[in-house]
């Protein structure tokens, strides 16, 4: 591992053989700066974070500087493992790591990794695009075996608290966190919010799944506020997340 200064003046350690994020944080001191820049808006002292595909931590610890508490998800093992040194170098006593998975359903899963640290997927290739299957198989590394369960089976496994807010950036496998944390999303409070990459291009049938994840979320009065800088949207929020555009960072609020 190597330490790194970040632009606002943050020390991490990254991982050296990393060519995803940790190469980023180490050639430009960042990293997604103006979904940075949003979250830091919404965080506020007394928050308690989910953060689902946690990697090595930035975003933990941007939100960790500012709320009461963060409870960072990670399964690839090299990963949770620069984000714990992280946790005990910088003393980050308000951030419980969970060396796990999330999904629809509690059982092992094959995780296939990257040379991008970030980039590792438990997504069922057999409903992903050509695009996908193709991009990806240049940067695969190996296949590994990962604890999955449902973010609401862990939540009353552990007795932990309602969240107020939940960043998620899993490869695509955003349906199936969401899929199992129904009972979360129900219970999260008004104004509660959720940061969430979503991955179109993964899907081959992209627009009738981005269709029922946000079908799904707005059912718990979850609203699409902000995407990539934008905060005006066609009535069709799904069809415009699916328009030509990459991963669209997006913001949800509960109303």
């Amino acid at each position: 591992m190597k330490e790194v200064v970040l632009k606002d003046g943050r020390k991490m350690l990254v991982l050296e053989d990393d060519e995803g994020i940790s190469l980023e944080l180490q050639t430009n001191g960042g990293h997604e700066e103006a979904c940075s820049d949003f979250l830091k808006e919404l965080l506020c002292v007394d928050d308690i974070v989910f953060d689902i595909g946690a990697n090595i931590g930035y975003f933990v610890f941007l939100e960790a500087d500012i709320v009461e508490h963060v409870y960072a998800f990670e399964p690839v093992p090299r990963n949770i493992e620069c984000l714990i040194a992280n946790i005990n170098e910088y003393k980050y006593e308000n951030v419980t790591p969970f060396e796990v998975a999330l999904g629809n359903e509690n059982k092992i899963m094959p995780m296939r990794l990257a040379v991008f640290s970030n980039s590792g997927t438990l997504i069922d290739d057999k409903i992903t695009s050509n695009w996908y299957k193709s991009w990806f198989s240049g940067w695969q590394t190996k296949t590994i075996k990962v604890e999955q369960v449902t973010l609401d089976f862990f939540v009353d496994l552990n007795e932990l608290p309602t969240p107020d807010i939940i960043r998620m950036d899993v490869e695509g496998y955003e349906v199936e966190v969401i899929a199992g944390a129904q009972r979360t999303l129900s219970e999260m409070r008004k104004g509660g919010s959720l940061f969430i990459e979503l991955h179109p291009p993964v899907f081959a049938k992209k627009l009738e799944v981005m269709n029922g994840l946000i079908d799904n979320l707005l059912s718990y009065g979850f609203k699409p506020v902000w995407s990539d800088g934008i905060t005006e949207f066609d009535d069709d929020f799904a069809a415009w997340a699916c328009d030509d555009r990459h991963c669209p960072h997006t913001f949800f609020v509960k109303e």
